[in-house]
């Protein structure tokens, strides 16, 4: 999807077009807003860095809220058509195992997920405008905001064009607004990284033949959670015959080994899983420190949404449905007839965003501390095992 934008430099660098809603970053956050808001009659820009197709570090489950809302931005059934459905969540602890039935859950890859999207938001009447970078110059406090574009391939080629409303949907590092001092954020001191590569099934089948987990993985369509010393690490069959590896670790623990491989095979190790993934040679990527909250999550007429707002450890698929909440209600709040004065909406927006985020976080973070303590960790997970309701109803609420 990849295209040539053909912008020539401004050399009078004055703004020269403008637009309802721009748009930064062609995610599962920017893209769901992106329909919603040309569906409410918007003249729309989306301005993604990347082309697509293109994977990101993402675990790609998505849960039953997560459903629901591609459901109404209308792409489920093909979702449901490409992904994998995913029927056991299987948790490795502490030579322990706990295996949990998933009552909805679809895996798939970001690069075909991502896909659908941008191609529903051009069927629906948005713009992209791929490998072009977008920075904030001014919220819009007293005017429209105004936004610099910069094409990747052509640095020289730069304009200035305005929007009544940008959304910043740019991910964990928001580099549309990094200039901006006011634009703050706190990021949680030892907060784990997250890490990700994909392998072909068939390149897992030729190297580890026997591997228990594998086995399972392909034929029971399993999510299996290892959660060792240095962090957990997700494992699951994605489309197209690929398995997807997805971790959260801790970066100490990174510094002090050989690479991101050895770190995953030292998880699998503590929890008696078989298999040396160093040695497959993946393509693993990375990406700064998961654990954050911004400060402001709006200013004038530029609003933050999905990881931008903020994050934390991923776990079930939380930070896809995150995102897609997130989408949908700012839309709710700015797109709707007749909608209120910027500051009126900046503060409900605030509202929202603090008081979400806050339940969220809380939920993930308890989480996420259980899991730094392998130990404490499996006697949990027995203690559930033991009371099956009460699991189930964890799970149900969990996933759905």
């Amino acid at each position: 999807m990849d295209s040539q934008n053909g912008q020539r430099r401004n050399p009078q660098n004055t703004v020269s077009e403008s637009w309802d809603c721009i748009v930064i970053g062609a995610g599962v956050a920017g893209l769901g807003f992106a329909i919603r808001a040309v569906r409410s009659g918007l003249r729309v820009l989306v301005i993604e860095g990347k082309s697509f197709p293109r994977e990101k570090v993402c675990g790609g489950c998505l849960n039953h809220r997560a459903q629901n809302h591609l459901r109404e931005l209308g792409v489920l059934g093909q979702v449901l058509h490409e992904g994998i459905a995913i029927t056991d969540f299987v948790v490795h602890c502490d030579q322990h195992v706990s295996s949990w039935k998933i009552p909805s859950m679809v895996s798939i890859r970001r690069s075909t997920l991502d896909e659908t999207l941008a191609q529903e938001a051009l069927s629906s009447g948005c713009e992209i405008q791929w490998r072009t970078r977008g920075t904030v110059l001014d919220a819009g406090e007293s005017q429209e905001a105004i936004v610099r574009i910069q094409q990747v391939d052509a640095p020289e080629c730069v304009k200035k064009i305005s929007a009544k409303m940008v959304v910043v949907a740019a991910g964990l590092t928001r580099s549309p607004i990094q200039q901006e001092d006011r634009w703050t954020q706190h990021i949680t001191e030892g907060s784990r990284i997250g890490v990700h590569a994909l392998s072909p099934i068939e390149l897992l089948r030729a190297r580890l033949p026997s591997s228990g987990w594998l086995l399972d993985l392909v034929d029971k369509k399993q999510l299996h959670m290892l959660i060792g010393r240095a962090g957990y690490l997700g494992i699951c069959l994605a489309d197209g015959g690929q398995v997807d590896f997805a971790a959260a670790i801790a970066p100490d623990k990174l510094r002090s080994s050989g690479g991101i491989a050895e770190v995953v095979d030292s998880i699998l190790g503590d929890c008696r899983c078989d298999g040396q993934i160093k040695d497959l040679e993946l393509n693993w990527s990375a990406t700064p420190a998961l654990t954050r909250t911004s400060t402001v999550v709006a200013m004038g007429k530029t609003y933050l949404i999905g990881d931008a707002l903020g994050y934390v450890e991923p776990f079930t698929g939380e930070g896809m449905s995150w995102a897609l909440e997130s989408a949908k209600q700012l839309a709710e709040i700015v797109c709707s007839k007749g909608s209120s004065e910027d500051s009126d909406r900046v503060l409900r927006w605030d509202r929202w965003a603090r008081r979400e985020r806050a339940t969220k976080q809380w939920v993930a973070n308890w989480v996420a501390a259980q899991s730094r303590s392998p130990r404490r960790c499996a006697w949990i997970l027995k203690g559930l095992d033991a009371c099956p309701p009460v699991r189930r109803f964890l799970m149900k609420k969990a996933m759905q």
